[in-house]
C-alpha cells in the first residue's frame, strides 16, 4: 500500500454551496486501482462570520465517485456544532460500516476501483461565514492495485 495525505483548503464561498456543487477532493487513481479511506481531518478557521442556515441533515459528506455522480458514503460530518461556531473548530470524521460495503465487487471489479473523492452537503447549501472563514480538509488514504490492468 502506498500512503497518501491530500489537504485543500475550502473558502467560506465553496463550502457553503457543497450542495449545489460538490467539489472533487481527489481524482480517480486509475484502472485497476482504489483509495483505501482512513480518515480525514477538518479545520474551520473562524474569520469574519459564522456558517449559518444549518438545519438538520445538513452535514458534510464524504463519497466516492465524482462530482456528477456520488458513489457509497464513506463517512458524514455533523455540521451543527462545527461549522456554526465563533471560534476555530476541529473535527475527525472516520468511514462508516458503507466503505465496507463499497468493496463488493460487481462482475469481478471493486466498485471503489478507480473512483476519486469527493465532498457534499447532504441536504441544501449552507449560508454566511463571511469572507475569510475557512475549511481545511485533510485526508489520509492509501492506494491500492485492485486487479491486473494486463
Amino acid at each position: 500500500m502506498k500512503p497518501i495525505t491530500i489537504t485543500k483548503v475550502l473558502t467560506a464561498s465553496e463550502a457553503k454551496a457543497l450542495y449545489s456543487a460538490p467539489i472533487q477532493l481527489v481524482s480517480a487513481p486509475g484502472t485497476g486501482k482504489a483509495y483505501l479511506f482512513d480518515k480525514a481531518f477538518f479545520h474551520m478557521e473562524y474569520g469574519d462570520a459564522a456558517f449559518a442556515g444549518i438545519a438538520g441533515g445538513e452535514d458534510l459528506s464524504l463519497n466516492y465517485g465524482t462530482t456528477a455522480a456520488l458513489g457509497a458514503t464513506v463517512g458524514v460530518l455533523e455540521t451543527t456544532g462545527f461549522l456554526d461556531q465563533t471560534n476555530d473548530e476541529d473535527r475527525v470524521l472516520y468511514p462508516t460500516s458503507n466503505v465496507t460495503t463499497a468493496m463488493l465487487s460487481v462482475d469481478g471489479a471493486p466498485v471503489i476501483e478507480n473512483q476519486g473523492l469527493v465532498l457534499s452537503l447532504l441536504s441544501g447549501d449552507i449560508t454566511n461565514a463571511g469572507t475569510t472563514t475557512k475549511v481545511t480538509v485533510t485526508i489520509l488514504l492509501n492506494l491500492i492495485q485492485v486487479r491486473s490492468t494486463i
